[in-house]
């Protein structure tokens, strides 16, 4: 025969299964928070360190570029020659 069982119990144990999922919930809320930060500093790191590398080659480039184009001017370069190379730049 199955006895009755006071409210209060039954509320209890319920109030004790939530708590308990909301236990481990959070628990692997923090974890996943804590792993995408990780995630999210690494690829800022990366993406920046590309801009940054991008950026320097662009730079270096145009300065080869600007140096080529002193170097024909010191050569003494006809100024219609000059002004031709210095569009192409």
């Amino acid at each position: 025969m199955m006895t009755k069982r006071p409210p209060l119990v039954l509320l209890l144990r319920a109030g004790l299964m939530i708590a308990s999922a909301a236990a481990v919930s959070l628990v692997f809320w923090s974890q996943l928070h804590c792993r995408e930060r990780v995630y999210i500093r690494d690829l800022t790191k990366v993406l920046a360190r590309t801009v940054q590398t991008d950026l320097s080659h662009e730079m270096s480039s145009r300065m080869r570029a600007q140096v080529r184009l002193a170097k024909l001017i010191k050569d003494a370069l006809r100024r219609s020659n000059w002004e031709n190379q210095a569009k192409l730049i």
